[in-house]
């Protein structure tokens, strides 16, 4: 059986040749939000995300999202499977062209207004796809192609994308982080406000920069004492190291270990480190 997949460019090409018109703002932002995840997980058929992952990626809150959710499945974009209380939700993107035949499935007019701008879109999206937009970033902060849609109040108009968005804190990246790199602690079951405005403080503070959190975390993994491995204490978790002043100790290395010979972090563990530099 063929591994399922979607054609990037293809799959772009068909949301501007047939969908863009009639998305708002917000709703163009989910989907591209979307379309940016399935993309990480090797554009897979279905993918899982919890409400309130999806809401922090947004900025929107759950019951916004879900309305904005509600509507690209409407539109024929998205389908989705809701998650009971406290699981995550599965997602599908909906194949805009025709696989088979590698054409986008809207384009049934042969005229020359849809060539060319399918020959627009098809342009642009390349662009995207090989990272080289010069305004903005693809699919983080729109395709380039989105921006300068018109001009004025008109409610479809696609307004610039504001820097605030790439400047968004990455909580959920954090808290990855936190797992992948600290497997002998407890795993964060719920992103919680008071979680958020802790990772929020602790970002500000630490100059904005992921590789901070990398550190910390590489640091309380590689203590015996933070860690549990030597039976000493045993409350070290992601609640406790966001704590300010507790952050900036292990920074400070206040509980490396004292010997030479003490148990290093694992380099075997199957981490892919490049993945958090920067």
């Amino acid at each position: 059986m063929e591994k399922y997949s979607w054609d990037y460019i293809e799959q772009m090409n068909g949301l501007l040749d047939s969908k863009l018109e009639g998305l708002t703002p917000s709703e163009l932002y989910l989907y591209m939000k979307l379309f940016q995840i399935n993309n990480n997980k090797h554009r897979v058929e279905w993918f899982e995300l919890k409400n309130r992952m999806l809401s922090a990626f947004i900025d929107k809150d759950e019951k916004s999202m879900i309305r904005l959710r509600n509507s690209l499945q409407q539109k024929g974009l998205i389908e989705f499977k809701a998650g009971r209380k406290g699981q995550p939700s599965e997602y599908k993107l909906v194949l805009l062209y025709d696989k088979k035949a590698g054409k986008n499935a809207s384009t049934n007019a042969s005229t020359s207004a849809s060539t060319s701008a399918s020959t627009s879109a098809s342009t642009s999206a390349s662009t995207c796809a090989s990272e080289k937009v010069s305004e903005g970033q693809c699919l983080c902060g729109f395709p380039d192609p989105l921006k300068g849609k018109g001009k004025g109040k008109g409610k479809d108009n696609i307004p610039p994308i504001s820097p605030k968005v790439e400047e968004r804190i990455p909580y959920a990246q954090i808290v990855e982080m936190y797992h992948r790199l600290c497997p002998s602690l407890p795993k964060v079951q719920k992103l919680s406000a008071a979680r958020e405005k802790a990772i929020k403080a602790r970002w500000n503070e630490w100059d904005k920069r992921l590789d901070q959190f990398k550190a910390c975390f590489s640091k309380v993994e590689g203590s015996d004492f933070l860690s549990g491995r030597n039976g000493k204490w045993s409350g070290c978790n992601f609640d406790w190291i966001m704590k300010q002043g507790n952050f900036t100790k292990i920074l400070e290395g206040t509980y490396e270990n004292k010997s030479n010979s003490a148990t290093p972090a694992k380099q075997d563990s199957g981490i892919d480190w490049s993945k958090y530099d920067g």
